[in-house]
């Protein structure tokens, strides 16, 4: 805590995920056309692992007349570019990103009653949560993003 009613946290994730031995792996699709019939990833990275990842978050409380509290919270979160399925068919790869999160909040001391702003995905990056190219047909990929920049307002009551 650099200060009272300030508080920075940060987490970074070294993660060098690869397959020791994977063997007699369906091909790619585009391998497939090749004539390819099996591959061998083995030393390949894993699926949804990126080598560095992390995020960063500021938050800070400042309080205001009649028992009011202002919070306000930041978050940037990374992430090294990773493979969405086991073999490395760029198609289906995540590239690198950096995200960021924001909530602004007003409430009571007694935690009664809150109003938040939350903002998501403020950087507007596309991020893949899933992938797959379908094997029975030849080059039908099937991805999944995150959602895009969004913001709500969040009303919050407790009894």
């Amino acid at each position: 805590m650099p200060a009272q009613n300030f508080r920075l946290a940060t987490n970074i994730t070294y993660d060098n995920a690869r397959y020791i031995s994977y063997q007699n792996v369906r091909p790619t699709q585009l391998q497939q056309r090749l004539g390819q019939t099996i591959q061998d990833l083995s030393g390949r990275p894993t699926e949804y692992a990126p080598d560095w990842s992390g995020t960063v978050t500021a938050d800070y409380i400042a309080s205001l007349p009649r028992t009011y509290r202002l919070m306000a919270s930041v978050s940037g979160i990374f992430s090294s570019s990773y493979l969405l399925t086991g073999n490395d068919d760029s198609t289906v790869q995540q590239g690198s990103y950096v995200r960021l999160d924001a909530r602004l909040s007003l409430e009571t001391a007694d935690e009664r009653w809150a109003l938040d702003v939350i903002g998501r995905n403020l950087t507007n990056q596309d991020i893949l949560a899933f992938g797959i190219i379908w094997p029975t047909s030849l080059g039908s990929t099937w991805l999944q993003k995150e959602e895009p920049r969004n913001v709500a307002v969040q009303l919050r009551f407790h009894w």
